[in-house]
């Protein structure tokens, strides 16, 4: 059978977020009782039910249907309530990583990235689960952070001071290949990297719904890489009226006040330019959005509130902004 494996583990979705909200007040006899009741309309529903999900990992390899069917069949008797298929690297690379004075074989043979052939084989997956009642979401991307190689220089992730950096994917579909990571402050940078996602996954998402994951936060980021695009000096001043550029010089640790500030305006352009339009993105392809915010250099409530279904392997994951 094809090398692509489930995760070992499964993830319980929908995952449910709840906000417990205590107010205390006092209620004359005259004034009317709140009602409590949730009209129906108001309720979305994502899953057919609430059986678990797996990670389906898809090594790069050549796909065939036989495969795709046989392993399909087996979470369908094991009682899962679907999969989430994630597009990964060829094993030959994880092998040569681990053991790396072992000889293995270059595993060429996976259909190209987005090609027509890849897409036909994403579409078979997604009606074959449709025909025995599984779900089947898609990861938006192969790797994370959201980056390919076409993602151009001008795209790519950014921080102050050094215009020579960059983000690399080096475990995707496309090894040897590497990717670029999209500059997540620029909401165009995420337009074009989805465009041709959405070509490709176009066949694959016809019939029931399916969710497109956007995974954690993973931005290389540390105490001297800050986060950084065009224009953010511009906007930081018209909206704390003054200068932030002297204080990024000076290292902006150094200055708690502006870094707070450098914070909220880092939290905007990633929610207004990241978490809100891919969840419009992923709605316009006919899908819904599932993300992990967790890390992310944003205000969290407000960045989970922006997606259909959130989801966390922790809060905050000891992020370095």
């Amino acid at each position: 059978m094809g090398k692509f494996t489930f995760k070992s583990g499964c993830y319980l979705w929908p995952y449910v977020f709840v906000l417990a909200v205590c107010i205390a007040y006092s209620c004359s006899p005259e004034e009317k009782e709140v009602s409590t009741e949730v009209e129906a309309e108001d309720v979305k529903i994502y899953y057919a039910d609430s059986k678990p999900y797996t990670r389906w990992w898809w090594f790069a390899t050549e796909i065939k249907k036989p495969d795709i069917e046989a392993q399909l069949d087996w979470v369908k008797q094991q009682h899962f309530g679907g999969v989430e298929v994630s597009w990964v690297y060829p094993l030959y690379r994880f092998q040569r990583k681990v053991y790396p004075n072992a000889k293995m074989d270059v595993d060429s043979s996976a259909q190209p990235w987005l090609s027509p052939e890849w897409s036909e084989m994403m579409a078979y997956t997604k009606a074959y689960c449709d025909s025995i009642g599984l779900g089947c979401d898609f990861t938006f991307g192969s790797g994370w952070p959201f980056g390919a190689s076409y993602v151009s220089k001008e795209d790519g992730s950014k921080i102050y001071g050094d215009t020579t950096f960059e983000q690399m994917i080096h475990f995707s579909w496309e090894y040897p290949t590497h990717g670029r990571v999209i500059n997540h402050l620029k909401k165009e940078a995420l337009w074009r990297y989805a465009m041709p996602l959405g070509r490709g996954l176009r066949e694959a998402l016809k019939g029931s719904t399916s969710a497109l994951l956007c995974e954690s936060w993973e931005i290389k980021l540390n105490g001297s890489n800050k986060l950084w695009t065009d224009g953010f000096a511009e906007k930081f001043e018209q909206r704390f009226g003054y200068n932030i550029v002297p204080f990024m010089e000076d290292s902006l640790d150094n200055f708690p006040e502006v870094r707070y500030d450098y914070m909220q305006l880092v939290s905007d352009l990633v929610i207004d330019n990241f978490y809100r339009p891919y969840n419009q993105i992923c709605s316009e392809l006919g899908a819904v959005a599932r993300v992990q915010c967790l890390a992310s250099p944003t205000d969290l409530m407000e960045a989970y509130s922006t997606v259909d279904i959130p989801e966390t392997e922790a809060m905050l994951n000891n992020p370095n902004f």
